[in-house]
């Protein structure tokens, strides 16, 4: 059973997939609080991370059935098995359905789920396709987390200093959720890599306020319900509740409501206009039926 979730396009055809990125900034402030969170739910940063973008995914699409891709580390657990040459990385659905409850629980939760996959993790993403023996992607989202635990120890390492690092990995997944722990640093970062022919640069960045938004109310009041909480920030809500409805009053002289009226049948002929008990009927339904009783009359 696939999940009903689908993340909100631009509405058009925008031609061929073009790459782009949008950088969301994540304060030191922040960083060390999500941290903190980590060590009182028990569990890795990883996993705090991953809850915050099972509730976007939630939010952002409208649904509590959630499915992303997970990239996942399959290096061999041997002795030095971080020296050995080769790329040992996979990608994983991770469904979950988010029922409600506080925001630790939901860390707790997606950590538990994780360890659930674990043995799972090295099975091949392209074989997985082939089982479905179906057209449609495993999903569209996938979320990463880097952290490369081989620089920790270059840290107490005298004269080193870590200038920055970049790099480029192109996916063909619409939407890719890249978490980072800066090198040689304590910041966490936050990479939105999108298809510029399904969202644009204005989507990218309401989505990364939304991510701002829940990682700072996972880490302030991590024991309320995440459910329960407003995500939208406060210009988001001027926008929607007062921008929005900011609409004149329009002249309610005799004969205008029917005037109104007539002007939506037009334009939505077939949308649903009225409901009592079982019944439903479209526009252009409730006119054909108010001129038969006029006529009556």
């Amino acid at each position: 059973e696939a999940p009903h979730s689908r993340l909100p396009r631009l509405g058009q055809s925008a031609g061929p997939s073009r790459v782009a990125g949008h950088r969301v900034d994540i304060s030191g402030e922040l960083s060390l609080a999500l941290k903190a969170l980590a060590r009182t739910a028990g569990v890795p940063l990883k996993s705090v991370l991953l809850a915050a973008h099972l509730r976007a995914l939630s939010v952002l699409t409208g649904s509590n059935d959630v499915l992303t891709g997970m990239v996942s580390h399959g290096r061999p657990e041997t002795a030095d098995g971080e020296r050995v040459l080769g790329l040992f990385l996979n990608t994983l659905p991770f469904r979950r359905r988010l029922a409600g409850g506080t925001w630790l629980q939901l860390v707790q939760e997606t950590f538990a789920a994780e360890r659930e996959l674990l043995p799972f993790r090295r099975y091949p993403m392209a074989r997985m396709q082939q089982d479905i023996g179906n057209d449609t992607p495993l999903f569209e989202v996938t979320f990463n987390f880097v952290h490369f635990h081989v620089f920790e120890e270059m840290e107490n390492v005298g004269g080193l200093e870590v200038l920055g690092s970049d790099g480029v990995a192109d996916t063909n997944f619409t939407l890719t959720v890249d978490f980072s722990l800066e090198l040689g640093g304590s910041q966490i970062r936050l990479r939105l890599q999108y298809d510029a022919a399904e969202f644009s640069e204005e989507q990218m960045e309401a989505m990364g306020r939304n991510y701002l938004t829940i990682l700072e109310s996972m880490t302030r009041r991590p024991l309320e319900r995440y459910e329960q909480q407003c995500l939208l920030s406060p210009a988001e809500r001027q926008r929607i509740l007062y921008d929005w409805n900011d609409a004149a009053t329009p002249d309610l002289q005799a004969g205008c409501y029917l005037n109104f009226f007539k002007a939506q049948v037009a334009r939505t002929p077939n949308a649903l206009a009225a409901v009592l008990d079982a019944e439903q009927l479209t526009y252009d339904e409730l006119n054909r039926r108010a001129r038969s009783e006029e006529r009556r009359v």
